[in-house]
C-alpha cells in the first residue's frame, strides 16, 4: 500500500503507539479504518490486519478528509 495513505490513528496519545488508519471508501463515503503496519519505507507500508485485498483507500487524506464524508472514486495513473 501507499504510504501516504497511511497515517496515526486519531486519538492515540504521543506516536500512536503504532497505532496507524486509512480511510477506505465505501459506498462513496470515507470510513475511517485502524490498521496494524508491520513495516513500512518511504514508499510502501505492509499491511497485516485492518484492510481486505481490493479495498480503495485515499491517499494523501487532506484536512477537509473525515470519517462519512462523501468522497469520489478518482484513478491516479501509475507511472510506468
Amino acid at each position: 500500500m501507499p504510504v501516504s495513505a497511511v497515517f496515526p490513528a486519531p486519538g492515540a496519545a504521543g506516536d500512536g503507539g503504532g497505532q496507524m488508519a486509512v480511510f477506505v471508501v465505501e459506498g462513496g463515503r470515507a470510513r475511517l479504518r485502524r490498521i496494524t503496519v508491520a513495516d513500512r519505507n518511504g514508499e510502501e507500508a505492509w499491511i497485516t490486519a485492518g484492510l481486505r485485498a481490493g479495498e480503495r483507500v485515499i491517499q494523501y487524506p487532506g484536512d477537509a478528509v473525515s470519517d462519512g464524508i462523501r468522497v469520489r472514486a478518482r484513478t491516479v495513473p501509475t507511472a510506468r
